[in-house]
């Protein structure tokens, strides 16, 4: 018994480094990562991975967060603003999601699965894209430079951006790193250094709001989060490191 309790927190540890590394160095990995390794690896039920993989997203983004303020990555009235959309929007569908799996039990499970398998098929698919558009065009990427106004559309796509990432986070626990890390590369065209430290930031806030509505349904491990988060600190901070340096 002591023994598979030992592999198990070994196992979690070392999780934990893994996915803080990718989370410091990118900015993804706190739900898209976690939630697959909550089901598979650690064995947790759907609702109750999406919840845990959303307090795990809270500890491990408020480090990274850190992190990313120092290095000066972070745009603040972007992120201001897609957060302003967004935590009503996880907020809603977290309540939602509890109460359906209290009244539909495993059944809801197996779906729950499936939307979270198509929401990270197309999450990947839409990087992957993403990523060859911007190799065929070269080196000649122009990044956002803020002016002293921010722009009013500006703000209406951050405002809807984050109503439809916050749908997804709070359902799936995906989107806080992926998602918004997508939307600030194609829709706002922040550098690469800037959409890694604005996406953390703005994941720690959403998922906060979400990781509080599953906390009060009782759809959390918490132990589990604290231990992979212990293992992710080493990680995050040779991450966010590794991230600036990176061209």
């Amino acid at each position: 018994m002591e023994i598979a309790l030992f592999t198990d927190i070994m196992i979690q540890l070392t999780l934990g480094f893994g996915i803080g590394f990718t989370i410091g160095m990118t900015g993804i990995g706190a739900g898209i990562l976690v939630v697959p390794s909550l089901l598979y690896i650690v064995g947790l039920p759907t609702v109750s991975a999406v919840g845990t993989g959303l307090v795990y997203s809270v500890l491990t983004k408020s480090y990274g967060a850190y992190e990313h303020f120092k290095l000066r990555t972070v745009r603040k009235r972007t992120a201001f603003y897609i957060i302003l959309g967004g935590v009503p929007a996880v907020l809603a569908t977290s309540f939602v999601i509890t109460h359906l799996a209290e009244i539909a039990g495993g059944s809801f499970d197996s779906v729950l699965k499936i939307v979270i398998s198509v929401v990270m098929l197309v999450t990947w698919t839409l990087m992957l894209r993403n990523v060859i558009k911007n190799y065929r065009k070269g080196a000649s990427t122009k990044y956002y430079v803020p002016p002293e106004r921010f722009p009013r559309q500006r703000k209406l796509y951050g405002i809807a951006a984050g109503l439809g990432v916050g749908v997804l986070l709070g359902s799936t626990a995906i989107g806080g790193g992926a998602l918004i890390a997508l939307i600030l590369v194609t829709v706002f065209q922040l550098s690469p250094n800037n959409t890694v430290g604005t996406s953390v930031f703005i994941g720690i806030v959403m998922s906060a709001v979400g990781a509080f509505a599953y906390l009060l349904r009782g759809n959390t491990d918490v132990l589990v989060a604290v231990i992979m988060f212990i293992g992710s600190i080493p990680g995050v901070y040779l991450g966010s490191r590794t991230a600036v340096k990176l061209p």
